[in-house]
């Protein structure tokens, strides 16, 4: 019986969205698998520490959606760009989300390490619970801009179809948060146990690893043929 042409081109399609889709998928569960990993390790040093590791990823959580967010215009803008032969131009869309994602995140780095503390004061939690609240969220903060670089590449990347990297750097990024979490947080190495502090720092630590290699991805790695890094490409309009 042969295959019937509207069937073939669903299929088709289908298979192509499920290629796309399912390392999207990876890579989100790869944050939330983060969060696990952050609870996990705190709960065994107490309900202090966990206490303050939940609010102060509460907080967080705000600036990890807006900043996310304000970089899901990319994606779209370079894929269009892509579907109507410019692929050449989406270098250009990339450095202006680049420069918007620098300065989207120091404000996200004010937010969280300046207001957060500031919110949990008006709170009114216990203050042992707060100093520690405090102290993530000011180690954590730091990598606010790393967030918004990320957020930036990945987008570059989706956009022109090349969505593994987002679940490749989402794991290993969770795999370096483990022992990254468990010694600053516990103490090993001769590094002191700095509890929820160390909690935050370790994400930070992080999340600039995973934005600096996938940036140097996207600019080095032979999966995006004919996007160009000329100097001209970098020029506002």
């Amino acid at each position: 019986m042969p295959a019937v042409p509207g069937f073939t081109v669903a299929a088709r399609e289908l298979r192509a969205t499920i290629r796309l889709a399912v390392p999207l998928i990876g890579g989100e569960l790869c944050l939330v698998a983060g969060n696990v990993v952050d609870v996990v390790l705190a709960g065994h040093l107490g309900p202090g520490v966990l206490g303050a590791v939940a609010v102060g990823t509460s907080i967080w959580s705000f600036a990890l959606v807006a900043l996310s967010g304000l970089m899901m215009a990319l994606p779209p803008s370079v894929a269009a760009l892509d579907g109507a032969g410019r692929r050449d131009d989406s270098a250009q869309g990339f450095w202006h989300a680049l420069v918007l994602a620098v300065a989207a995140g120091l404000l996200g780095f004010a937010f969280v390490g300046w207001g957060g503390p500031r919110l949990i004061a008006a709170l009114g939690l216990a203050p042992d619970l707060a100093r520690k609240a405090d102290a993530f969220l000011w180690a954590i903060s730091y990598g606010a801009p790393a967030l918004s670089v990320y957020a930036a590449a990945r987008g570059l990347s989706e956009g022109l179809g090349v969505t593994w990297p987002t679940m490749a750097f989402g794991a290993a990024g969770l795999i370096l948060l483990v022992p990254l979490g468990y010694v600053l947080m516990y103490g090993a190495f001769g590094l002191p146990g700095e509890g929820a502090r160390g909690s935050g720092l370790a994400n930070a630590i992080v999340w600039w690893v995973v934005a600096l290699s996938y940036l140097a991805f996207v600019r080095f790695a032979p999966c995006y043929p004919g996007l160009s890094w000329r100097r001209g490409a970098r020029r506002f309009k």
